[in-house]
């Protein structure tokens, strides 16, 4: 595996980013999807690959953490005596030509989870994504992993949450056309729906207990 280390300022072609010491770096390994699964199921940190590309995955916050929290306890509440399943971010989701494997967030499935073969930590088949946003991280879950997502046949909705300011956004999977967000949501007494389960979730829900720590500009593209 050939890996290097150079500052970057953007995520782009597959090319990661991460920040050390308040420096923005790209960390790029290249290996193949086999050595990469093997590499990951025995590796203390968790690591995402992309187009051939092993990346790291930094750390996350406290207000991070908090949103993962509240959306799997709230979604699994509600989903508890349904076909759908809440998974949190130690199950991986392949996208359809197996060159890019993600940890989301949060992801729901419908049924039964199905795997890929001889793996029992990589799903195929989410109905939901849901990615919370970090300082640096809107470009990455805006587009690149919104990319590979929409490609996924079984996923209906993509769902970015920032975890600095009250901010949602859903993408739809159209009956024709592209894939496209609607309207950030940004009212904390407002609320998102997701089709795929039928249900509105509650932006003070989402956000209870969080509390940021100064006011940043919202991520929106």
């Amino acid at each position: 595996m050939n890996e290097f280390f150079e500052p970057v300022l953007a995520l782009k072609d597959g090319v990661a980013l991460h920040e050390e010491d308040g420096i923005v770096h790209k960390s790029v390994t290249y290996c193949t999807e086999e050595e990469y699964l093997h590499f990951d199921q025995s590796c203390v940190h968790k690591h995402e690959y992309f187009n051939g590309c092993l990346v790291q995955m930094p750390g996350a916050s406290y207000e991070h953490n908090s949103v993962v929290v509240n959306l799997i306890w709230y979604l699994q509440s509600l989903l508890r005596e349904t076909n759908f399943i809440t998974m949190p971010s130690d199950i991986k989701v392949a996208a359809p030509d197996m060159r890019t494997f993600f940890y989301p967030d949060v992801s729901i499935i419908k049924d039964a989870p199905v795997f890929r073969k001889g793996d029992f930590d990589v799903v195929l088949n989410p109905v939901v994504v849901i990615e919370v946003l970090s300082k640096g991280s809107k470009e990455r879950d805006f587009i690149l992993k919104f990319e590979k997502y929409s490609q996924i046949p079984s996923l209906n909705e993509y769902i970015v949450v920032d975890s600095n300011s009250c901010y949602v956004r859903v993408a739809k999977r159209p009956e024709t056309g592209d894939w496209r967000f609607g309207d950030a949501i940004i009212d904390i007494n407002g609320s998102f729906h997701i089709a795929a389960i039928d249900k509105e979730i509650p932006l003070n829900e989402v956000y209870r207990r969080v509390v940021f720590k100064k006011r940043r500009k919202r991520p929106g593209l």
